[in-house]
């Protein structure tokens, strides 16, 4: 889901009164941070967990280990699973 998508679907949210419209703009913000360092995230953290909450990038094995740090911290958390890095191409002979 790219930005766009994203944000019209925590709009949805807030218009069913499931999230708060500040909390909203905190999750964007959280995404726009993640957005920008995409390309170092998935040159770094191949087949890991990675979110921002509070401005702090977060990394780890498990999602539910960043969801634990994000409570602890307090925060709302956005997180997205880097996929794991594509292997060396088969090298085929002729």
């Amino acid at each position: 889901m790219d930005f766009e998508e994203y944000a019209r679907w925590l709009s949805g949210l807030v218009d069913e009164q499931r999230l708060d419209a500040a909390d909203r703009e905190v999750l964007l913000e959280q995404r726009q941070i993640f957005d920008s360092r995409r390309a170092e995230f998935e040159a770094s953290y191949a087949g890991k967990a990675v979110g921002v909450a509070s401005g702090e990038v977060l990394t780890d094995d498990s999602v539910n280990a960043l969801l634990d740090r994000a409570e602890a911290m307090d925060s709302l958390l956005y997180f997205e699973r880097i996929p794991e890095s594509v292997a060396d191409p088969v090298r085929v002979r002729r």
